[in-house]
């Protein structure tokens, strides 16, 4: 299976962007609900997070770092943990969608608002993020643009089966909103 064409997501990138934002905007202390250590998006998007602390010259602290199932109850649950520490972080890096309603849920439950005691970004558009109060900063994946990209991948492989196989990797967007 040498010669598979692949689409993927620039995973590292997106948590960068997002990781740097939160850096930019004065959070020393950034909490990160991380994916699953055996799925590569959730490795990238760590490595992102890691090398955002890197370039702005942050220590990285272990006890910020929790990783959970990409299920909306480890994002409540680890939200939970990280909030209720004697030092707790002033924002949260949450890396997908259904952790950060979990994390959501959490925050609403802890009667902290956002951004204001505690900020958050998260990878994946929520739904209704923009409508939410305060509309949440998120990292948007092109979904429709790996669709099209793989489509135009695949019709070229049907026209010459033998061509080389292509690896594109497309850009997340940072959608900037009002959460952090």
């Amino acid at each position: 299976s040498g010669n598979l064409d692949k689409v993927e997501i620039d995973n590292h990138t997106g948590a960068l962007k997002a990781v740097e934002h939160i850096i930019a905007r004065g959070h020393r202390r950034i909490g990160l609900i991380g994916g699953p250590a055996d799925s590569s998006t959730g490795r990238e998007r760590l490595r992102g997070y890691k090398d955002a602390h890197a370039l702005a010259g942050l220590t990285l602290k272990s006890d910020l770092m929790r990783f959970g199932d990409y299920k909306q109850a480890s994002g409540e649950t680890i939200a939970h943990e990280l909030l209720s520490m004697s030092d707790p972080p002033t924002a949260l890096f949450v890396c997908n969608g259904l952790m950060t309603a979990g994390a959501l849920e959490t925050i609403a439950a802890l009667g902290l608002k956002i951004p204001k005691q505690i900020a958050l970004v998260g990878f994946d558009e929520l739904l209704l993020a923009d409508v939410f109060n305060p509309p949440l900063t998120i990292v948007r994946q092109p979904a429709y643009e790996v669709g099209k990209c793989a489509a135009e991948l695949l019709l070229k492989r049907i026209e010459d089966p033998t061509r080389p196989a292509t690896s594109l990797k497309l850009l997340p967007d940072l959608i900037i909103r009002k959460s952090c």
